[in-house]
């Protein structure tokens, strides 16, 4: 389809540059009571939102100072409390003092009880070790005395033993050996105690003493003496002697006379030696060899 264009004439142009111009001016002022309109809404809502702000802002100050208010009280009342939990503190540290002065004054008390009962205790000891020591320095006296006395009473025995000593080895020189009634030249004879005993303490033989009567037999060592008869006056006897299962008679024996006889095989003959004869009794020894060897 093709499009007719008019042709506008100056006048049309006019009337159309008017109609524009007003409906802009009436645009215009729809437009500024528009604004005026919304310009007027703005102010209300700024009045109100500003109302609203010194509302909130008078409520603020009302808070803060409540809250002042109650800060300042509730400072108050901690401080209260701080001064009551001061004075609390200081009254509970009174009353711990005084305990612990209590205590200690209890407690130095106790001590110095100890402590006496200690210096009682060890002044006691002292006295005891003390008493102990005197008796101690008594006895030691007592002990060199009787040392001392021991001394001298050792050396008195000494003497004594050196004397003995010299009698024996002069009672041993003094003994004689002469032959037996078998022909054997005997060991030395001892003629009474005194030289039996010097005898023994040689130790060559050894020696059995007898007291032997005509009521009984009596057992020597390994042989057995039967008496049979005395004569006082010239101190003889006559005795049996059983040995091995044998019996021998021996008569007119003299006193110190080496009576021998071999028994169980020995080279060294038992010797009987009477020094004494008194009625219907005999007394003397026999010496046995230390080592009885066989004979061959």
């Amino acid at each position: 389809m093709e499009t007719v264009k008019a042709n506008n004439t100056p006048e049309q142009k006019s009337g159309t540059a008017k109609w524009i111009v007003a409906g802009a001016i009436a645009a215009l002022m729809a437009s500024g009571g528009f604004l005026v309109q919304r310009v007027s809404r703005l102010e209300a809502q700024l009045d109100e939102q500003r109302t609203t702000a010194q509302k909130q802002l008078a409520d603020l100050r009302d808070a803060t100072a409540s809250s002042t208010v109650a800060m300042n009280r509730t400072v108050e009342e901690l401080n209260h409390q701080v001064a009551e939990g001061n004075k609390s503190a200081s009254a509970s540290a009174q009353r711990a003092a005084a305990i612990a002065q209590k205590n200690a004054e209890k407690l130095v008390a106790q001590l110095r009880e100890q402590q006496d009962e200690v210096d009682q205790k060890f002044t006691q000891q002292i006295g005891e070790v003390k008493t102990v020591t005197d008796e101690h320095t008594q006895k030691v006296t007592g002990l060199e005395s009787s040392v001392g006395e021991v001394k001298q009473s050792v050396g008195t025995v000494q003497q004594e033993v050196a004397s003995t000593k010299s009698s024996l080895d002069q009672t041993i020189a003094d003994l004689k050996s002469v032959r037996g009634d078998l022909g054997v030249q005997s060991g030395l004879i001892a003629t009474n105690s005194t030289e039996l005993k010097a005898l023994k303490d040689l130790g060559d033989r050894t020696y059995y003493e007898f007291t032997v009567n005509k009521k009984a037999p009596v057992k020597v060592a390994s042989i057995t003496l039967e008496l049979k008869k005395v004569d006082t006056k010239r101190n003889k006897y006559n005795v049996n002697i059983v040995a091995d299962d044998k019996r021998v008679e021996k008569k007119d024996k003299t006193i110190n006379e080496p009576v021998q006889l071999y028994v169980g095989g020995s080279r060294q003959p038992f010797e009987i030696v009477v020094n004494e004869v008194k009625k219907d009794t005999i007394i003397g020894y026999v010496a046995v060899p230390k080592v009885l060897r066989a004979g061959r």
